[in-house]
Protein backbone atom coordinates (compact mmCIF):
# COMPACT_ATOMS: atom_id res chain seq x y z
CA UNK A 1 0.00 0.00 0.00
CA UNK A 2 2.66 2.37 0.87
CA UNK A 3 4.53 1.92 -2.45
CA UNK A 4 1.00 2.31 -4.27
CA UNK A 5 0.88 5.65 -2.54
CA UNK A 6 4.00 6.82 -3.36
CA UNK A 7 3.17 6.11 -7.00
CA UNK A 8 -0.25 7.87 -7.19
CA UNK A 9 2.28 10.87 -4.94
CA UNK A 10 4.64 10.99 -7.75
CA UNK A 11 2.52 11.03 -10.74
CA UNK A 12 2.18 14.26 -12.89
CA UNK A 13 -0.94 12.76 -14.04
CA UNK A 14 -3.31 10.66 -11.68
CA UNK A 15 -4.31 7.45 -13.44
CA UNK A 16 -7.94 6.61 -12.43
CA UNK A 17 -6.65 2.98 -11.95
CA UNK A 18 -4.06 3.50 -9.20
CA UNK A 19 -6.18 5.83 -7.01
CA UNK A 20 -9.17 3.46 -7.44
CA UNK A 21 -7.41 0.90 -6.21
CA UNK A 22 -5.64 2.49 -3.40
CA UNK A 23 -9.02 3.67 -2.21
CA UNK A 24 -10.31 -0.31 -2.77
CA UNK A 25 -7.14 -1.65 -0.84
CA UNK A 26 -7.13 0.88 2.21
CA UNK A 27 -10.76 -0.20 2.74
CA UNK A 28 -10.23 -4.10 2.20
CA UNK A 29 -6.65 -3.96 4.89
CA UNK A 30 -9.27 -2.16 7.22
CA UNK A 31 -6.77 1.85 6.71
CA UNK A 32 -9.78 3.52 6.98
CA UNK A 33 -8.18 6.68 8.13
CA UNK A 34 -5.56 6.18 4.98
CA UNK A 35 -8.75 5.57 2.60
CA UNK A 36 -10.43 8.85 4.53
CA UNK A 37 -7.45 10.46 4.05
CA UNK A 38 -7.75 9.54 -0.02
CA UNK A 39 -11.85 10.61 -0.17
CA UNK A 40 -10.97 13.74 1.27
CA UNK A 41 -8.75 14.63 -1.62
CA UNK A 42 -11.25 16.35 -3.85
CA UNK A 43 -8.60 17.83 -6.39
CA UNK A 44 -8.14 13.72 -7.45
CA UNK A 45 -11.97 14.20 -9.14
CA UNK A 46 -11.28 16.62 -11.05
CA UNK A 47 -8.22 14.85 -12.87
CA UNK A 48 -10.08 12.08 -14.56
CA UNK A 49 -13.35 10.55 -14.84
CA UNK A 50 -13.96 8.38 -12.65
CA UNK A 51 -15.72 4.86 -13.76
CA UNK A 52 -18.24 2.65 -11.95
CA UNK A 53 -15.05 1.00 -10.35
CA UNK A 54 -14.08 4.33 -8.77
CA UNK A 55 -17.35 4.84 -7.86
CA UNK A 56 -18.03 1.77 -6.28
CA UNK A 57 -15.19 1.20 -4.50
CA UNK A 58 -15.24 4.85 -2.85
CA UNK A 59 -18.72 3.98 -1.91
CA UNK A 60 -17.58 0.82 -0.11
CA UNK A 61 -15.02 2.78 1.91
CA UNK A 62 -17.38 4.71 2.88
CA UNK A 63 -19.60 2.75 3.96
CA UNK A 64 -17.15 1.05 6.18
CA UNK A 65 -16.12 3.91 7.78
CA UNK A 66 -19.86 5.80 7.83
CA UNK A 67 -18.86 8.62 6.21
CA UNK A 68 -22.14 9.81 5.20
CA UNK A 69 -20.60 13.32 4.06
CA UNK A 70 -17.77 11.70 1.87
CA UNK A 71 -20.35 9.29 0.83
CA UNK A 72 -22.74 12.34 -0.28
CA UNK A 73 -19.94 14.19 -2.29
CA UNK A 74 -19.41 10.71 -4.31
CA UNK A 75 -22.80 11.05 -5.00
CA UNK A 76 -22.99 14.62 -5.81
CA UNK A 77 -20.09 13.66 -8.48
CA UNK A 78 -21.93 10.89 -9.54
CA UNK A 79 -24.92 13.18 -10.46
CA UNK A 80 -22.53 16.46 -11.49
CA UNK A 81 -20.45 13.54 -14.22
CA UNK A 82 -23.81 12.85 -15.65
CA UNK A 83 -22.71 9.20 -14.78
CA UNK A 84 -25.66 6.64 -15.84
CA UNK A 85 -25.85 4.45 -12.52
CA UNK A 86 -25.40 0.88 -13.26
CA UNK A 87 -26.16 -2.19 -10.91
CA UNK A 88 -22.88 -2.24 -8.92
CA UNK A 89 -23.15 1.82 -8.39
CA UNK A 90 -26.49 1.50 -7.38
CA UNK A 91 -26.02 -1.37 -4.97
CA UNK A 92 -23.25 0.78 -3.84
CA UNK A 93 -25.17 3.88 -3.01
CA UNK A 94 -27.67 1.72 -1.56
CA UNK A 95 -25.44 0.09 0.80
CA UNK A 96 -23.31 3.29 1.73
CA UNK A 97 -26.78 4.92 2.82
CA UNK A 98 -27.88 2.01 4.86
CA UNK A 99 -24.82 1.55 6.86
CA UNK A 100 -24.76 5.66 7.09
CA UNK A 101 -27.95 4.97 8.63
CA UNK A 102 -30.14 6.39 5.60
CA UNK A 103 -32.40 3.73 4.82
CA UNK A 104 -34.80 6.22 2.79
CA UNK A 105 -32.27 7.45 1.01
CA UNK A 106 -30.48 3.88 0.43
CA UNK A 107 -34.62 3.02 -0.48
CA UNK A 108 -34.74 5.85 -3.17
CA UNK A 109 -31.66 4.87 -5.28
CA UNK A 110 -32.37 1.26 -5.34
CA UNK A 111 -35.51 3.10 -7.50
CA UNK A 112 -32.92 4.50 -10.11
CA UNK A 113 -32.07 1.00 -11.73
CA UNK A 114 -34.72 0.25 -14.48
CA UNK A 115 -33.72 -3.65 -14.33
CA UNK A 116 -34.89 -4.51 -10.33
CA UNK A 117 -34.28 -8.21 -11.01
CA UNK A 118 -30.70 -8.50 -10.22
CA UNK A 119 -29.76 -10.45 -7.45
CA UNK A 120 -26.90 -8.14 -6.03
CA UNK A 121 -29.39 -5.21 -5.33
CA UNK A 122 -31.65 -7.39 -3.54
CA UNK A 123 -29.24 -8.65 -1.25
CA UNK A 124 -27.90 -5.30 -0.59
CA UNK A 125 -31.23 -4.18 0.24
CA UNK A 126 -32.31 -7.01 1.94
CA UNK A 127 -29.10 -7.12 4.38
CA UNK A 128 -29.41 -3.58 4.42
CA UNK A 129 -32.85 -3.69 6.24
CA UNK A 130 -32.44 -6.52 7.99
CA UNK A 131 -28.71 -5.37 9.79
CA UNK A 132 -31.01 -2.57 10.80
CA UNK A 133 -33.89 -3.35 12.57
CA UNK A 134 -36.17 -3.68 9.90
CA UNK A 135 -36.45 -7.58 9.36
CA UNK A 136 -40.65 -7.32 8.88
CA UNK A 137 -39.87 -5.07 5.89
CA UNK A 138 -37.11 -7.00 4.75
CA UNK A 139 -38.84 -10.00 4.72
CA UNK A 140 -42.35 -8.43 2.68
CA UNK A 141 -39.24 -7.08 0.26
CA UNK A 142 -38.87 -10.93 0.00
CA UNK A 143 -42.33 -11.84 -0.58
CA UNK A 144 -42.49 -9.24 -3.22
CA UNK A 145 -40.11 -9.96 -5.28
Amino acid sequence: MGEGRELLDDMKVKDVLVWTTLVSGYDQWGDLESANEMLEKNQLWLQFRPDQFTFSSCLCACASIASLPHGRQIHACLIQTNFRPNMIVVSSLVDMYSKCDCLKVGKWNFGLTHNKQVPVLWNTKFSALAQYGHSIEAVKCLITW
